[in-house]
């Protein structure tokens, strides 16, 4: 009696763990892939809201000889066709 009922165990435990490794229940996939980050020489988007703000942006850049320059590849300069032309110079 003792034989049976361990051998009834023994499948009982063998039965689960079969069943247990061939279930076929979902994996959860976790995107593990980081944000894009933003260079310090790429045009920011809140840059591009509008005319006024590229121009600000823009006159708020700093002049250098050494920075890296700026990254435009792809960007879409907001533009109006109502507003005057805005001028990127400091003394106008």
């Amino acid at each position: 009696m003792t034989r049976t009922l361990l051998l009834r165990r023994v499948l009982a435990g063998t039965a689960v763990a079969l069943l247990a490794a061939c279930s076929d229940s979902p994996s959860v996939d976790i995107d593990v892939t980081p944000p894009p980050v933003a260079l310090d020489n790429d045009v920011p988007a809140t840059a591009l809201a509008s005319p006024e703000t590229l121009a600000d942006w823009a006159r708020g850049q700093a002049a250098s000889d050494t920075a890296m320059p700026l990254r435009v590849n792809g960007v879409m300069p907001p533009v109006s066709d109502t507003a005057e032309p805005l001028s990127l110079g400091t003394g106008t």
